[in-house]
């Protein structure tokens, strides 16, 4: 398979842009809309947050605040060829 994985060495940050607990992400291509239909149509890569040991992006703590920074401790999306 193919994987994505944010390496020890790089810092990874985003800014929140809703309040909640996080569970999951998604990425998809800047100015396509995001209409969440399910035709396969729309580019786009989600996967699941967690604390420490699970979740595809790992943060120390999963309550997000609008406009507050986060830096991601793991990122690793793998997908098959």
């Amino acid at each position: 398979g193919r994987t994505i994985d944010k390496l020890a060495s790089e810092s990874w940050a985003f800014k929140g842009v809703a309040e909640g607990d996080a569970k999951w992400f998604r990425v998809v291509i800047p100015g396509a809309p995001d209409t969440l239909d399910s035709d396969g149509t729309q580019f786009r890569i989600q996967g699941t947050i967690g604390l420490s040991t699970s979740g595809d992006i790992q943060l120390s703590n999963t309550t997000i605040a609008v406009d507050n920074t986060y830096n991601l401790n793991r990122f690793k999306l793998t997908w098959p060829v």
